[in-house]
């Protein structure tokens, strides 16, 4: 569907909408959070993510790594379509209400379970800086 991401240059892009889409989780982590540093408005709905990588961690980078104002995450799934919802209580293909209030607003990331404390989720920011910065020296780029 994309041109391979260093080829990819939408970094005036506000408003992202992916819809029945499967990819990895590194081609999606490349393109919100190398390639459209700029967005104000995200919807992702039925998404699935290939082989390795964690919903948690892209819906950490969109808190911490985007500014939105809003936000639309519906049927987010796992290879052999296992639901994200389904694993952090939320309805199966619902709408994911506490992610999206989480992603614009802050707050407590809602995969935490009730004893973690708040800064655990840091460890899902730091996987994806992981990702990330191998992505850059793949693609030899220094954004972010």
């Amino acid at each position: 569907i994309f041109p391979p991401l260093q080829d990819l240059h939408i970094t005036h892009l506000r408003t992202l909408y992916l819809s029945g889409l499967e990819t990895t989780y590194r081609n999606l982590a490349g393109l919100l959070f190398l390639k459209v540093p700029n967005l104000t408005r995200l919807s992702l709905t039925h998404i699935q993510l290939m082989k390795e990588g964690h919903w948690g961690d892209i819906i950490e980078g969109l808190r911490h790594l985007h500014h939105l104002d809003a936000c639309c995450l519906i049927a987010l799934l796992y290879p052999n379509f296992q639901e994200y919802q389904s694993l952090v209580g939320a309805p199966p293909f619902g709408f994911l209400d506490a992610h999206c209030r989480y992603v614009v607003s802050g707050g407590r990331h809602p995969d935490l379970k009730e004893e973690e404390p708040d800064n655990t989720s840091l460890i899902y920011l730091e996987r994806l800086n992981e990702t990330l910065n191998m992505l850059r020296k793949t693609m030899g780029t220094s954004v972010r």
